[in-house]
This record gives C-alpha cells, sequence and structure tokens, in this order.
C-alpha cells in the first residue's frame, strides 16, 4: 500500500484520521473513475460506534480534513448520500519495478463462521480492555477470548462485558 510513513507520524494522534488516510492512499492508488461511497458504509467500516449517522459523518468529516492536509492532492468531496471520491494521483509514487510474486500462493484462510465469535467489539471496549489489563496484548487476549467462546460453544449475551471480565481475571495476580 502506497503510504508516506512521514504522513502517520503527523497524524499519530488520530486513529481515525490514520486510518481515512490509510484507506484513501489504498482507494487512489486504483481509482479509475468517480465513485460515491454512502455514509452507512463509511459507518460500518469506521465508525460502528456511533449511534446516528449524523454523528458519525460530522466527526470523519473533521478528520478527514486533517487527513487531506497531509495527502492535499486527494481529491474528495462531500455529496448527497455520501463521500464522493475522484481519481486523484497516488500520495506516493509507484515503484519503477513490481515486486517479485511468488509461484505458489499460501493457502487462503478460512472464512469466519456466523456461529460463535463473528461479532464485533466496541472501540472503546478495547480501551477498557487496556485498562483492564495494563502490560497486556488486548488484541492477544482478544484471540485467546474468541477460542475460549468456540470451545465453550455458547455466545455470550454482551460480548463486550464478557471479554471485559475475561481480561480482567487474566490480569488477576495467580495465587498459589
Amino acid at each position: 500500500m502506497p503510504i508516506d510513513l512521514r504522513a502517520l507520524k503527523a497524524l499519530k494522534r488520530s486513529p481515525l484520521a490514520l486510518d481515512i488516510y490509510c484507506w484513501l492512499t489504498y482507494r487512489m492508488s486504483y481509482l479509475r473513475k468517480e465513485t460515491e461511497i454512502p455514509w452507512s458504509a463509511l459507518q460500518l467500516q469506521f465508525g460502528a460506534d456511533y449511534e446516528r449517522i449524523i454523528d458519525f459523518k460530522r466527526c470523519f468529516l473533521k478528520q478527514l480534513k486533517f487527513a487531506q492536509g497531509v495527502y492535499d492532492n486527494a481529491k474528495v468531496e462531500e455529496g448527497k448520500q455520501g463521500l464522493i471520491l475522484k481519481p486523484s494521483p497516488s500520495h506516493i509514487a509507484p515503484m519503477l519495478k513490481p515486486a517479485r510474486v511468488p509461484k505458489t500462493l499460501p493457502p487462503a484462510l478460512p472464512a469466519p463462521s456466523l456461529a460463535t465469535g463473528a461479532f464485533l467489539l466496541k472501540t472503546t471496549t478495547y480501551e477498557k480492555a487496556r485498562q483492564a489489563a495494563p502490560g497486556f496484548d488486548v488484541y492477544a487476549l482478544e484471540q485467546d477470548w474468541r477460542e475460549w467462546i468456540a470451545k465453550k460453544g455458547e455466545q455470550p449475551k454482551n460480548p463486550d462485558s464478557a471479554f471485559l471480565g475475561f481480561c480482567r481475571r487474566k490480569a488477576q495476580p495467580k495465587t498459589a
């Protein structure tokens, strides 16, 4: 993906602006015609925690301005139903020589099952998990938790609370 590490450094204080920048550089690297992306699709990708689309849209547009401050050649504008992307120069010049492609590709990952573990956790849950289990890698904890849920064979009624409880138990010191 054609990204400028200096841009990442400039946007490091805003995770949403970072996500938007990375997404824009990727999309612009192959965009050939004007495309309007509905706000609902953008909300699913970037702001699932927002209950109202109007709140998401306001925040997204604010962070988009930060991302465009770094990637000023990105031609983006607000449309009637969504965000309009217009073909723009890539933020990073393409490589002159394409990378070598291996002769054999690794096997594809299996599609996620809709039975157990197919739910998404809120962004705030990850922040609370970091507080509940300081020093732990919350994504590794999440993987352990999802494996435990799958083994148990029962989806929690409130996945966010269940995950936080799991993190608290893992962070407790072991007593002999």
